[in-house]
């Protein structure tokens, strides 16, 4: 892969409907005042949902299945991309909710942590007193086990009763474990360049905080075992992941190969955020307009009320319409994997259908503020329109991480001035013109340019039934080809 070369973004499409809806409409007008594309900023708006909602919802699909709303979500953008602006946008109400929060609750926090002292100390006096016991007298048995669990639930209510904290940005694996115990479990994670990324770029065979992350992913239980420590031990760990990455280090994690297999990249719902290009219709950036900014405040706070007050699951269902819509999109998506896929592009497949149910709560939730449990068919198509994007942004992405020979030998020749010069070429003058190829990379990398159409056959000189070069190269009397002009440069362009 060329320095010049970065992901190719794909553009996002919702529909008349789909723009229709408070979610389009505010992600576009966050786009159009700060000079952001509108893939990157529907991305942090569903992220920011995400982080608000910290696995705090589930879908029932049937008697058995119970599906836990999470998600991951990675933008990758070039430095100047707008990554910083986008998200601190649409993190700082959920950073203000939190302030106001833990303001308001600040009487029971205070008196959570005289409790946690208080029936610590009681706990500790009590144990000592084991030794003391008669144990010949079952009566005496029974109400020092009563106290002891009387003791223990109280500490351990005054343990969770902590001030809300929505996010943790710098992790080590026991770091993440202990904050999410602090939270009930549940913790989100809305920074570009976070630590918890590059943990997983450097991450060996047997990594800690990978198996962490990925056990948070669908609520796994998860357990910390140090040494001269207490067990610390989360039923449902959650972890929204949502990060934001510059190309460089989607290189790095391409070349870690201990990640491969583990169902990483599958989890993630990747967009890719092209550097914007000057254009007459580009202003300065400005104020979002006071009417959108207080309609997305009111809505995230909304969600964030509910989350918080409630003590069980925000249980969700999909209506009849929807449920047909998904099992058929499912069914079609998951069996659609092209031939010789690139590494993880099976397991985001394979995970297509818990994809579409996450994106149409994420969605059905900042439409509805949970006040509607029954997620409707135009909910779900708009969550389909989305993993579209998705889907072919996550192509993209790993086709960038992991190109085949083919398509490198094609990049080149197409950034090549001098072979384009020519007009006409036959793998001799390619492979001269390039100079770093063998010759049967030269021909598989000429085949990928009759694939795609940017080269015609002209002369075949004594080679019957073939276009193409793969068995001929090195034969004195070789093909020639003549470029496509307009596909050429569409080539080019796509991907220079």
């Amino acid at each position: 892969m060329t320095d010049k070369l970065s992901p190719r973004g794909r553009p996002l499409y919702l529909g008349s409907r789909g723009r229709h809806t408070r979610f389009s409409r505010i992600a576009d007008s966050v786009a159009d005042s700060f000079n952001l594309s509108k893939e990157l900023t529907t991305a942090t708006l569903l992220a920011a949902v995400n982080s608000a909602l910290r696995g705090k919802a589930s879908i029932t699909i049937n008697q058995d299945w119970d599906e836990p709303v999470n998600a991951f979500f990675l933008v990758c953008a070039e430095s100047g991309g707008g990554k910083s602006p986008s998200n601190n946008f649409f993190k700082q109400p959920q950073l203000n909710f939190q302030t106001e929060w833990n303001e308001q609750n600040k009487n029971l926090y205070l008196r959570a942590s005289v409790d946690k002292k208080y029936f610590a100390q009681k706990l500790k006096k009590h144990t000592q007193q084991a030794a003391e016991l008669d144990y010949g007298n079952p009566k005496a048995l029974e109400q020092y086990h009563a106290e002891t669990t009387r003791l223990t639930e109280a500490y351990e209510k005054a343990l969770r009763c902590q001030p809300l904290e929505l996010f943790v940005d710098d992790v080590t694996n026991k770091s993440l474990i202990e904050a999410m115990s602090r939270q009930d479990g549940r913790i989100a994670i809305m920074e570009p360049e976070v630590s918890a990324f590059r943990h997983i770029v450097r991450a060996k065979e047997v990594s800690p905080i990978l198996d962490t992350i990925l056990k948070s992913f669908s609520g796994e239980r998860i357990q910390l075992n140090r040494a001269g420590e207490p067990a610390l031990t989360i039923e449902r760990p959650i972890l929204a992941l949502n990060i934001m990455v510059q190309p460089p280090i989607m290189m790095q994690l391409a070349k870690n190969k201990a990640i491969q297999g583990r169902g990483i990249l599958g989890r993630f719902f990747v967009t890719i955020v092209e550097k914007p290009r000057y254009s007459r219709f580009r202003h300065d950036p400005i104020e979002v307009p006071p009417e959108v900014r207080f309609e997305y405040q009111d809505t995230i706070y909304k969600i964030l009320t509910t989350v918080e007050k409630s003590k069980d699951l925000l249980s969700f269902s999909l209506s009849d319409e929807a449920t047909e819509a998904w099992l058929a999109v499912k069914d079609d998506v998951e069996s659609s994997i092209p031939h010789n896929p690139p590494p993880g592009y099976g397991e985001w497949k394979a995970k297509a259908g818990k994809h579409l149910l996450h994106l149409a709560c994420l969605v059905h939730i900042f439409e509805h503020q949970a006040s509607n449990t029954i997620i409707d068919k135009r909910s779900f198509e708009l969550a389909e329109l989305l993993f579209n994007f998705f889907d072919k942004n996550m192509w993209s992405m790993l086709r960038f991480m992991y190109p085949e020979i083919d398509f490198l030998v094609a990049v080149k020749a197409l950034s090549s001035g001098k072979l384009y010069n020519m007009g006409e070429f036959s793998a001799r003058d390619m492979q001269r013109a390039l100079g770093t190829y063998n010759s049967t990379q030269i021909a598989q990398g000429i085949d990928w340019l009759l694939d795609n159409r940017a080269i015609d056959p002209i002369e075949h000189r004594h080679i019957e039934n073939s276009a193409k070069t793969t068995m001929h190269v090195g034969r004195k009397k070789s093909p020639t080809y003549k470029i496509i002009d307009a596909e050429w440069h569409y080539l080019r362009d796509e991907l220079l």
